[in-house]
């Protein structure tokens, strides 16, 4: 069963497995026994006095695996060109390698083998091999009836439709847009963004907004 905070059984029995084994070995870390030299993980803890007296700066910050100053030029970044609700702050970024990466770990964290993401067409048909290859995820395509609609409030009830007759509505996780939409190169009117997020909450499915495009929509 999926965690109900949204994880996916996949991530959380990975959690769960994880989780204990890094909580002992911190557990043995201020331990006034005799220090063990712990070759398994190769971590220098004998030398990490001397180490951390080093590297004390450059490790100031680090919560993930990505240099804290490219997070913290990031945040207001976003802030001051997407004009967010809340204010984005530097520990509510993550970096990844490139888009596609990103798609894939947060829809293997969020929904297992089989499970299904709602997607509005026309999209982009990398998609089809991203979220298929590896995390075995299905795509429920949102048509309407005319191109001339993708980008209007007549995508709320096409999305309510297809949720609704897909064969088991309890595997979709996620709404997944682009937004500037791909291949059309324009950008969700917020009101109809507004109420893609309402949708989604009503549904207790994640909003994904792919936002790869983003500042490059241009008057002509």
């Amino acid at each position: 069963m999926a965690d109900p905070k949204g994880l996916s059984a996949r991530m959380s029995s990975n959690i769960v497995a994880i989780l204990p084994k890094i909580a002992a070995t911190i557990a043995e870390r201020p331990s006034t026994r005799p220090a063990k030299i712990e070759l398994s993980t190769a971590e220098n803890w004998s030398l990490r006095r001397e180490l951390l007296i080093l590297c004390k700066d450059p490790f100031l910050g680090i919560s993930r695996w990505t240099d804290p100053a490219l997070l913290d030029a990031l945040a207001p970044f976003f802030n001051s060109y997407f004009h967010p609700s809340i204010l984005v702050s530097p520990c509510q970024i993550t970096a990844t390698v490139r888009a596609s990466s990103c798609l894939d770990s947060l829809l293997c964290c969020t929904s297992d083998p089989g499970d299904a993401v709602l997607v509005s067409g026309p999209y982009w048909n990398g998609f089809d091999f991203h979220f298929r290859i590896r995390i075995n995820v299905n795509i429920i395509v949102v048509n309407l009836p005319t191109f001339d609609l993708t980008l209007t409030s007549a995508l709320l009830p096409a999305l309510a439709s297809a949720f609704s007759s897909a064969p088991n509505s309890n595997r979709i996780k996620a709404l997944v847009l682009t937004n500037p939409q791909n291949p059309f190169g324009k950008c969700y009117p917020a009101d109809v963004l507004l109420e893609c997020v309402r949708f989604c909450c009503a549904r207790t499915i994640h909003f994904v907004s792919d936002e790869v495009y983003a500042m490059s929509e241009f008057a002509n």
